[in-house]
């Protein structure tokens, strides 16, 4: 899975901001070409599509940088019991927050169980920082914000998935790229010892 993928490269270049620059540059580099051989079909950026899409660029930004810092900080399974959470946290906002039906008793009793054992991890995980469980609630945070404001802004901007992705990654290579280089991560990508 990414997952696994993004941890053993952030374990050996520990540059969160450069690393999902260069995934964000790669997929809209890539989706450009896979447009241009008539592949498939990235529609027309403009200017109202893209102000339209800041609020999930942000969302999709802090998650995916936030998911980075967990896996940098933390073991793999700190961040897969974090990220397992999440539905929980979501099948609520959605009642909550988009009139979606409760979860039922089936699915509740099955939410609990993701719950207790992601506590249960929780409470035996002597390898992980505060840090890191800092970046864990920001993460579970921006995954239930980025997929409320996902609902939304799909349901308000009719695109093709090819082209949300495009745009979404397109504008959040200057969010990588800014933080790259105003924390001063390129000093820690200087001493990264490439075998």
């Amino acid at each position: 899975s990414l997952s696994v993928i993004n941890k053993v490269v952030v374990t050996y270049i520990p540059c969160p901001n450069f690393i999902l620059f260069c995934q964000f540059a790669s997929t809209s580099i890539m989706l450009l070409m896979a447009d241009a051989a008539k592949v498939i079909e990235v529609e027309a950026l403009t200017r109202p599509i893209a102000v339209a899409f800041v609020p999930l660029t942000l969302s999709f930004f802090l998650l995916l940088l936030a998911g980075m810092e967990v896996m940098k900080r933390a073991p793999l399974e700190t961040f897969i019991a974090v990220k397992s959470v999440t539905p929980v946290v979501f099948a609520l906002n959605e009642y909550v927050f988009l009139g979606r039906a409760f979860p039922t008793a089936k699915s509740l009793l099955a939410l609990s169980g993701i719950v207790i054992g992601a506590v249960t991890y929780v409470n035996v995980d002597v390898f992980s920082s505060p840090a890191a469980y800092a970046f864990c609630a920001i993460f579970i945070t921006a995954a239930v914000a980025e997929g409320l404001i996902a609902k939304h802004t799909i349901d308000k901007i009719p695109l093709n998935n090819w082209s949300r992705s495009f745009i979404i990654n397109l504008l959040s290579i200057p969010l990588a790229l800014g933080l790259f280089l105003s924390s001063k991560e390129y000093e820690d990508l200087m001493n990264v010892q490439f075998t």
